[in-house]
């Protein structure tokens, strides 16, 4: 299997099912939303000047993608007047062809368009576009806009635009995920070759679909075009869209899908069913068990697991299978707490028991002990992976952390520290229910190459293969370490901005317009009642990236504001100053510097959620769930 990232985070990009002023979008479960939830168009203003519009009752934002003559994409928050969005392009010409699509913030979540296409003519306007015939639904995906590649190179293009040229055999594009309709297409690709002889192969999901071949003519030229197509059969949902050089020497301007209908071939999904739970002890809230999904690879001998956490008392404590909260006292080591996944159905856990972590470790029990700190009070000495002593430094292991109380579960994935191997974590209810499943399951070793594939070079010493993936602040990005500076620039840029630009948050707390004051400390008011709330100086690397120091400080507001800075530090998102920019995740990670590490676990885990930083929760973004009557937690382990 060939190995690109494919960027699986969904993007949210959808099919244009309506090619029509009146148009519908598609939500993540392939579902119409409303089909006449908004109207659109492209009007003539005057000479140099056209009015992207829309037009939706329940919309609280727009933002328009666009394109003028095929050039580089640009994306804007349009202006609103009620319900009607606007934006007006500039410096237009006689002729000149605006291509478009809308991101709408619906209450139910941001959904995006298909394309739309308006060429500025005098005293013309968009013409109501002719609906595309039932059961065919057209899109273009430009072959410049891959998410990664591998060998190729843009140019410029006669028929406006780029062309990725360059290609060899070998080199492939991979593009974002997108929901597809189930059945077949007619995939057109616009291709030019001096010779001929090329092949090209197309792909969903990093090669695990194969759509087929098409073989490249000779155009007589690299800026001499044609179409070649196959029609393939596509199963539905969300997929990213490969393409691999079988043969090279061509060129490539855009790859056309045309949706011809549902096909008698696409598979019917098969209804997915709760696994069996393990039996459920009186006295007991739930239970957790483990799937091993190694595919023989690593046997459950080999894998260890330990829970610890607090009881209803608060002490320390490890669980044994049966249940039992067993108090942990000083002096105590790991040795007893780890049980062998051979020799265990699962953990039944009691009603209470709180600041919890789910050990997993490979073919060796963590090393951990019980201390007595300066109160009295037992603490646990856990791994510490920034500290290069560690015993555990050569041991393979992950975890998961959760807490139940009062009837309800809270739990997550985490690579708030590092990663050691892909599992997923899923909630069922009382009922069999799945609740929710959140985490990783792809394969070990793909995991580490996508890493290296994905990063910037700053962010690639933290891949440890074949043992973890550090966290930044874990190594080169540590105080003293070579990438410590990593956000210094960026920061100073953003402090300068504030001191003379406002900042407006809108939080659950309340509206709050920050500046930054002479002294250097960022001053926020509330505007409901006036009190100032303060971030006391600008923060440093080591604070951003772990939401430490001056990004954890102060009263209950100063903590929740600096839990937003952080995210928005990470994302690349804090120089925006309204504060809708950073609640809406098609704006993370656009630029650098960024938190890549984190932003790689989001393109590649479930449904898009990570804990790849500590406040990575701001937003809904963290693999966190919370559930009421939950019967069983379940682990699924890849390799």
């Amino acid at each position: 299997m060939r190995r690109y990232l494919p960027y699986l985070a969904p993007l949210m990009l959808v099919l244009m099912l309506l090619i029509a002023c009146e148009g519908g979008i598609v939500n993540l479960s392939g579902d119409l939303v409303s089909r006449a939830a908004f109207e659109s168009g492209c009007d003539y203003v005057d000479a140099d000047t056209a009015r992207i519009w829309l037009t939706a009752a329940d919309a609280g934002w727009a933002d328009v993608h666009y394109k003028v003559n095929g050039g580089g994409q640009l994306n804007v928050r349009m202006n609103r007047d009620g319900t009607y969005f606007w934006y007006e392009v500039n410096g237009l010409s006689e002729g000149d062809v605006i291509d478009y699509w809308f991101t709408i913030g619906f209450n139910a979540g941001a959904q995006d368009t298909g394309w739309y296409s308006y060429t500025h003519t005098a005293g013309g306007s968009t013409p109501t576009p002719t609906p595309t015939p039932a059961g065919s639904t057209t899109f273009v995906i430009e072959a410049e806009d891959y998410a990664a590649m591998s060998g190729v190179q843009t140019e410029s293009c006669v028929e406006g635009g780029l062309n990725v040229g360059w290609i060899d055999a070998g080199d492939w594009m991979a593009y974002a995920s997108r929901y597809f309709e189930g059945g077949e297409y007619l995939i057109e690709y616009r291709v030019a070759s001096l010779n001929g002889g090329g092949q090209l192969s197309a792909d969903l999901d990093a090669g695990s679909i194969v759509l087929g071949s098409v073989s490249i003519p000779s155009t007589g030229g690299w800026q001499n075009w044609t179409t070649v197509s196959h029609t393939v059969t596509i199963p539905a949902g969300n997929h990213a869209f490969g393409i691999y050089a079988v043969s090279g020497g061509w060129n490539i301007n855009w790859i056309r899908f045309t949706y011809l209908g549902g096909s008698g071939s696409t598979p019917t999904p098969t209804p997915s069913s709760s696994p069996s739970f393990i039996p459920l002890s009186p006295g007991m809230e739930l239970t957790i068990q483990f799937l091993n999904k190694t595919g023989g690879r690593v046997d459950d001998s080999r894998i260890y697991a330990a829970i610890i956490g607090r009881d209803g008392g608060n002490r320390w404590c490890y669980l044994t299978p049966e249940g039992t909260a067993k108090v942990i006292e000083a002096g105590d080591t790991s040795d007893q707490w780890f049980f062998r996944l051979d020799t265990i159905a699962g953990f039944q856990v009691p009603p209470v028991f709180t600041s919890a972590r789910l050990y997993m470790s490979m073919d060796s029990p963590l090393v951990m002990s019980a201390v007595v700190d300066a109160t009295g009070s037992v603490g646990i000495v856990q791994p510490d992976l920034g500290n290069p002593s560690d015993p555990n430094q050569e041991i393979i292991f992950d975890w998961a952390e959760f807490t139940v109380h009062s009837g309800t579960f809270w739990g997550n994935t985490t690579q708030v520290d590092q990663f050691g191997f892909p599992y997923t974590l899923a909630v069922y209810s009382d009922g069999g229910t799945l609740v929710k499943k959140v985490g990783i399951d792809r394969p070990r070793d793909e995991v580490f190459s996508l890493f290296d594939s994905y990063v910037p070079s700053e962010f690639r010493s933290l891949n440890h293969y074949p043992y973890r993936i550090l966290a930044p602040a874990k190594e080169s990005f540590g105080e003293g370490k070579p990438n410590a500076s990593y956000f210094d620039a960026y920061v100073d840029t953003v402090w300068n901005q504030y001191r003379n630009q406002t900042l407006t948050i809108t939080h659950p707390l309340g509206t709050f317009q920050g500046r930054v004051l002479s002294d250097h400390r960022m001053e926020f008011t509330r505007l409901e009642d006036g009190q100032k709330f303060y971030i006391q100086r600008r923060p440093n690397d080591t604070e951003i990236l772990e939401g430490s120091g001056v990004l954890a400080s102060g009263n209950t507001v100063e903590l929740a504001l600096e839990a937003w800075i952080c995210a928005a530090f990470n994302r690349h998102v804090v120089h925006y100053p309204d504060s809708s920019y950073w609640n809406d995740p098609a704006y993370y990670y656009l630029d650098s510097p960024a938190n890549w590490y984190a932003a790689f676990w989001h393109e590649i885990s479930l449904g898009g959620l990570a804990y790849g930083f500590c406040y990575d929760d701001v937003n809904d973004q963290s693999t966190l769930i919370e559930a009421p009557n939950v019967r069983a937690v379940v682990i699924e382990l890849y390799w």
